[in-house]
């Protein structure tokens, strides 16, 4: 079974719970272990080292992940640790989140607010699949009540995958990439 060897992921850019917190880190626990039952290393990329999105980019880089960060205008000038490859778009939120989608062979979105929304929209739109993480009581989750069998428009060949249980995100993303 091939693996992905890019994966964007979208995160809650301010402080979560510590509730939200554990969901997303186990979360990312399970996709790092079943890639890694693989042999597969991806490239990881998210939006800036700040709120969810700092602690999710410390856990890859402590497990050897290299991660890019997809910069917007406000986020240029926050410090991230030396191995993290920032780079600097030069646009707003809204505009650089095509961007940070499209870097990503699926999108993996870990529970927020209006950006998470944004992002995995664009995904659906841009023809990937999203693995929503749900139950994290951010905005992101009222996707499911919306699009209760994950897709946004049929003329596309996106989707997203809702996942309740952490400990399954890693084998639903596997079981459902090619």
């Amino acid at each position: 079974m091939k693996c992905p060897t890019t994966i964007s992921i979208s995160a809650l850019s301010s402080e979560p719970s510590r509730e939200h917190l554990k969901k997303a880190r186990d979360a990312l626990n399970s996709l790092i272990k079943e890639v890694e039952k693989k042999g597969c290393k991806p490239i990881f990329f998210l939006g800036g080292y700040k709120g969810l999105m700092k602690y999710l980019t410390d856990i890859l880089l402590e497990k050897g992940y290299q991660v890019v960060h997809i910069l917007p205008l406000e986020y240029e000038d926050v410090d991230r640790p030396e191995k993290v490859i920032g780079v600097l778009t030069g646009m707003t939120f809204q505009n650089r989140n095509p961007i940070m989608v499209r870097s990503g062979e699926i999108l993996v979105c870990m529970g927020g607010g209006a950006g998470s929304i944004m992002e995995v929209i664009t995904g659906v739109a841009l023809g990937k699949k999203v693995f929503l993480l749900t139950g994290t009581n951010m905005p992101s989750d009222s996707l499911k009540k919306s699009y209760p069998d994950g897709i946004v428009d049929e003329r596309k060949n996106g989707r997203i995958f809702y996942v309740s249980r952490p400990e399954e995100l890693g084998k639903i993303i596997m079981q459902n990439f090619m």
